[in-house]
């Protein structure tokens, strides 16, 4: 009987701590997408500025360590070093943050459906349904695509002026 009474207690002190943690996923998700999207938007302004640069002064030259590069070079530089910044917050620490509080709120979800019977209260499985639709490997590869093609396409272009790219004269 006692032990009824003890979980029966639990019930209210789980579901505030099941709420306060899908607030803590829903703000670590909304500050990874402030930051993906921000990143997103000025690195690609970035690497059109660069772009702009070579058509409309196609014999701007900048010397770097006594190696003359095309100012664009430096410009995309920049960008991929933003880029990077912007990722190594991301994915180690707000990413991680997020992953945290799911398996918090996976932890709790177990224990709520233990304590709750089916038919009088519905499951709270959010983070347990999310998780088992979307693996942790799957959203890896997922931010590894979303940092990976912008990279890969400005070490093309950086690429591209450092080695192939002539100045006429």
């Amino acid at each position: 009987m006692h032990e009824q009474t003890s979980r029966a207690a639990d019930k209210p002190s789980l579901l505030e701590q099941w709420k306060t943690t899908i607030n803590a996923q829903m703000h670590f998700n909304d500050m990874l997408m402030r930051a993906r999207s921000l990143a997103a938007t000025v690195v690609i302004g970035v690497f059109g500025a660069a772009a702009a640069l070579v058509g409309q002064y196609p014999t701007r030259l900048i010397t770097v360590c006594r190696w003359s590069v095309h100012i664009s070079a430096v410009v995309i530089a920049f960008g991929l070093v933003l880029l990077l910044c912007v990722f190594l917050l991301d994915y180690l620490y707000y990413y991680r943050l997020l992953l945290a509080a799911v398996e918090r709120g996976e932890v709790i979800e177990r224990e709520l459906s233990r304590l709750v019977s089916a038919e009088t209260v519905p499951s709270f499985s959010l983070s347990l349904y999310l998780s088992q639709r979307v693996s942790r490997h799957h959203a890896e590869a997922v931010l590894m695509f979303f940092y990976g093609i912008p990279v890969g396409t400005g070490l093309v272009f950086l690429f591209y002026l450092l080695v192939f790219y002539q100045v006429s004269q």
